[in-house]
């Protein structure tokens, strides 16, 4: 599956920030080039966050009290969305990773995004909305095609749809509604036995 990368979207200006780290191949013009912050700092690989502008990064930086916490919430909130993600995707994100009793159902749900740059979780609930709002936020159908991608145990589904191709934006939901019930009546239906 070939992706528009991350890096490229940023340096493109289309991204307001992307998060990478020293394997990166142009790593050293983004630190000649943009403000940047070390969010992980590794014997052998430090992973960091970039921003367009010193505006972009102090303003994320406020919202983390200078430094980013990945047990709170918001904080992990605050990161998708300085990266560019769809609010309900990001809201979906922050749900799963913080569940408890129903991590199971919302992971059941988990289908992964890539467009221009933006690698995230979505939910299937919640696909029309992420899927419309990329669309309307980063409107370069020339450069990339939105990618849909859903994978559980032995099911996968890989779907590639065209700039603002609802109409089968909705079918791929709709069957993806349809392939989670019918799994989960599998999982959750008690085997009978004959005897």
């Amino acid at each position: 599956m070939d992706c528009f990368q991350s890096e490229q979207a940023f340096i493109m200006g289309m991204k307001p920030a992307v998060m990478t780290n020293d394997r990166y191949k142009m790593i050293h013009y983004l630190k000649d080039k943009y403000p940047f912050f070390t969010l992980q700092k590794r014997p052998n690989c430090n992973e960091y966050i970039f921003f367009q502008d010193k505006s972009k990064k102090e303003h994320f930086l406020d919202q983390m009290d200078k430094k980013p916490n990945p047990q709170n919430p918001e904080h992990i909130r605050a990161l998708g969305l300085i990266l560019g993600f769809p609010p309900k995707a990001v809201d979906y994100f922050v749900r799963l990773h913080f569940a408890t009793s129903d991590k199971p159902i919302l992971a059941s749900q988990n289908v992964g995004l890539y467009y221009c740059g933006i690698h995230c979780a979505s939910s299937v609930d919640s696909l029309l909305d992420d899927v419309l709002w990329l669309w309307d936020k980063y409107p370069y159908p020339e450069i990339d095609t939105l990618q849909i991608r859903y994978h559980r145990g032995s099911i996968e589904q890989l779907c590639k749809l065209d700039y603002e191709n609802v109409k089968s934006l909705q079918f791929f939901q709709k069957l993806l509604k349809m392939t989670i019930e019918l799994e989960n009546q599998q999982l959750y239906t008690p085997a009978l036995t004959t005897g």
